[in-house]
């Protein structure tokens, strides 16, 4: 319902890493979070000079090159997990869960 995951998710991921769990985590789109956040701005959306974005309100719109918000790729990327994206059809499309699992299976069978 917006162009970042959901508040309830991230308070669980950020829960995991204070525990030190392997955490992965999977995008059903592969468009980055720049562009679905320009998106989800509509027309409230500038760019200044210097190619830095910001919102109607004149808030920084966030632009590290990633999948989702910094802390929430790189909370997952410090736990030594992986986020997997792809663009699915549908909302009962599990192609891009099912690659996550494997992903989380792979290491966690190397895993010390």
């Amino acid at each position: 319902r917006g162009p970042s995951a959901d508040a309830g998710t991230i308070f669980e991921v950020g829960f995991a890493r204070a525990l030190g769990l392997a955490l992965f985590g999977y995008m059903t789109v592969s468009q980055p979070f720049l562009a679905r956040t320009l998106a989800f701005l509509g027309p409230t959306a500038n760019a200044r000079p210097g190619g830095s974005w910001y919102d109607g309100d004149g808030l920084l719109v966030e632009d590290f090159g990633l999948l989702d918000n910094l802390m929430i790729e790189g909370g997952i990327a410090g736990a030594g997990g992986a986020v997997v994206t792809g663009d699915v059809s549908g909302w009962n499309d599990l192609t891009v869960f099912e690659r996550c699992v494997s992903a989380a299976a792979r290491r966690l069978r190397t895993a010390p």
